[in-house]
C-alpha cells in the first residue's frame, strides 16, 4: 500500500509542477466545493421536496445518509493520511484539514448520490459528468486525496445509489 502512496503522491506533484499556482482558476475551484458541501445539499433537497416524486426525494435522502455513514466510519477506520500531511513535496491549496483522512472522498460520493437522481429526472447527465470529473480532478490537484481514492468513491457512490434504488423500487409502499 505503502508503495501505491507513493507512486500517486509523485503523481499529484506531476499535476501540480504542470499546472503551477491556482491563481486563475482559484475561484472555479471555490465554486465547484459548493456542489460537493453537505449544507448546500441539504438545502436543496428541502427545496426539491416541492418538485420531485417523494420517490426521489427518500431515494436521495437514503442515499446521503448511507453514505455519510459509510464514508465517516471508513475514514475514522483505516486513517490514511491526505498527500499533502503525508508528502512534503506536495502542496496544499485551500484551508488545512489536519485532522481528516483521506479516503473515501466523502465529495465525490456525496456529488454522486445526491445529483445521479437529477442528471436523471431532469435529462442533463453531461452537467453531472462534467462537475464529477471537476470535482474529483481539483480535490486531487487541491492535495486532498490521491486518486485511487476519487476512483474508489465513484464505485462507493454508485453502490450505494444500486442498492438504495433497489430498496425503493422493491419498496411497495411508496409508488
Amino acid at each position: 500500500m505503502e508503495f501505491l502512496l507513493q507512486i500517486e503522491g509523485n503523481i499529484i506533484y506531476y499535476i501540480q509542477s504542470i499546472l503551477g499556482e491556482p491563481v486563475l482558476y482559484k475561484d472555479y475551484i471555490k465554486k465547484l466545493k459548493i456542489f460537493s458541501s453537505w449544507k448546500y445539499q441539504k438545502i436543496m433537497l428541502l427545496v426539491l421536496c416541492f418538485f420531485l416524486p417523494i420517490k426521489y426525494i427518500l431515494q436521495t435522502f437514503l442515499s446521503i445518509l448511507i453514505a455519510r455513514c459509510f464514508g465517516l466510519y471508513f475514514k475514522n477506520k483505516l486513517k490514511i493520511k491526505r498527500p499533502f500531511m503525508k508528502f512534503n513535496y506536495i502542496k496544499y491549496y485551500g484551508k488545512r484539514k489536519e485532522k481528516s483522512y483521506s479516503f473515501p472522498s466523502m465529495s465525490t460520493i456525496s456529488t454522486i448520490v445526491f445529483y445521479r437522481n437529477l442528471s436523471i429526472i431532469y435529462n442533463i447527465h453531461w452537467v453531472y459528468y462534467i462537475i464529477l470529473f471537476s470535482l474529483g480532478f481539483t480535490r486531487i490537484f487541491r492535495g486532498l486525496h490521491y486518486p485511487h481514492d476519487i476512483l474508489f468513491s465513484i464505485f462507493i457512490g454508485y453502490s450505494i445509489l444500486l442498492v438504495v434504488e433497489l430498496l425503493v423500487y422493491n419498496c411497495k409502499l411508496i409508488q
